[in-house]
């Protein structure tokens, strides 16, 4: 039973270390960020790649079509799968660059084990704007400093209670480790290929102590930033380094909530045909369904561009801890300054531990500090519920379930 709980604690803080990153996924970046570097393309003028690639070992790994990280095989793992994709923005995240895959060359000099170790040579193509080449080395003797490019994650929204006692909670055994919850949270959202160590995060030198449960362990929470006092190497992907701080700013949380922006009803009807289209189209159109019900109010802080962005219709997921059928959710993320959201991970594995979860990652509860020792339901509702098959693969099923099928 201990080792499963290890297992599950560990899940949990992985879910809690992606959850962000999966609206960095979805983020639709400023038309100023999407362009790419514009070098003047005269040959005496190109920008020299060995100039703009001064980080050359970084993680990379499967990117998606739609701009996604697919993080379901470890890097190491057989099956694990390097995208030409993957290796251009890992690229250019590591070294703040924003260099256009379609004027480099990509060439594979050497093949590692399974992703780890893999050697590429980037070549400038003739007219690009870019001159000259250079070996990148995928997966293998990362520095974890140079990995987390981010280390100011901004701020961190602390609930009222627990903000106006937050030298208490810092000293609290179990509370601490709500503020580090929240911590790694935004360092998801500021660092996104933070997302490709999903699986590896969970594997270690042995079961009861994986990489995970080592990391939050020996890490230690401030008012002003996390320190990280080991990170492990995971078979050699990253090199030795004790300590990786990392700074944020603890605010007390004043956004506004999904929950009180609904209808009276707290619900919305929907078509069928809508509630069953999981295309990228279709999620579009029902959370902009969504968007048009909710309040005035909630629509002069967040705009629907924003509630794009910072939401997502998960389909076919359980309704409750009592009730077992299927239904489509809405859920908010993690990660936007002016609207409320957690992963279901994060908060019911530390920001307001679940019972059993909680043999597993010694989080804290911090409802505690508000009147009445508990969190306002606006707060609560959306966040999902623990269920052991569920939370083994980190699914809290968390979402508001709100529609009703017209």
């Amino acid at each position: 039973m201990k080792k499963l709980l290890s297992i599950l604690g560990s899940v949990a803080f992985m879910a809690t270390s992606i959850s962000t990153v999966v609206a960095c996924g979805n983020t639709e970046k400023t038309e100023e960020e999407n362009k790419p570097e514009t070098p003047n393309p005269e040959g005496e003028n190109s920008k020299d790649l060995k100039d703009l690639i001064k980080v050359d070992k970084f993680i990379a790994g499967n990117k998606l079509s739609d701009g996604t990280i697919d993080p379901s095989i470890a890097i190491g793992d057989e099956g694990f799968k390097i995208t030409e994709a993957g290796i251009v923005d890992s690229m250019n995240n590591i070294n703040k660059t924003n260099i256009d895959i379609n004027s480099i060359q990509l060439n594979k000099l050497t093949s590692g084990i399974n992703g780890i170790g893999d050697i590429y040579k980037i070549i400038a193509k003739e007219g690009m704007g870019y001159k000259g080449e250079v070996n990148v080395v995928l997966n293998k003797g990362v520095d974890p400093n140079l990995f987390f490019a981010n280390k100011d994650i901004g701020n961190i929204y602390v609930y009222q209670g627990a903000f106006n006692k937050i030298d208490d909670v810092l000293k609290h055994e179990k509370n601490k480790k709500s503020i580090l919850a929240m911590a790694v949270e935004n360092l998801g959202s500021a660092n996104k290929d933070f997302e490709y160590l999903r699986s590896n995060l969970l594997q270690g030198e042995n079961m009861l102590n994986p990489n995970a449960k080592v990391i939050i362990d020996n890490a230690v929470a401030t008012k002003t930033g996390v320190t990280l006092n080991k990170f492990p190497t995971m078979n050699n992907i990253f090199i030795q380094r004790d300590k990786i701080e990392i700074k944020y700013s603890l605010k007390k949380d004043e956004r506004i909530t999904f929950y009180e922006a609904l209808p009276e009803s707290k619900t919305i009807d929907a078509p069928k045909d809508l509630l069953e289209n999981e295309s990228f189209e279709g999620s579009k159109k029902l959370k902009d369904l969504v968007y048009s019900k909710l309040s005035d109010k909630f629509k002069t802080k967040i705009d629907i561009k924003k509630f794009e962005e910072f939401t997502r219709i998960k389909y076919k997921v359980k309704k409750s801890s009592n009730e077992s059928s299927l239904v489509t959710k809405i859920d908010i993320l993690p990660g936007y300054e002016d609207l409320y959201g957690h992963d279901g991970g994060s908060f019911n594995s530390y920001i307001v531990t679940d019972k059993l979860v909680g043999y597993g990652t010694n989080g804290g509860n911090l409802g505690e500090y508000e009147e009445g020792g508990k969190l306002d339901i606006k707060y609560t509702t959306g966040m999902g519920f623990v269920e052991m098959a569920g939370a083994m693969k980190g699914d809290f099923y968390q979402g508001h379930a709100i529609f009703e099928e017209k």
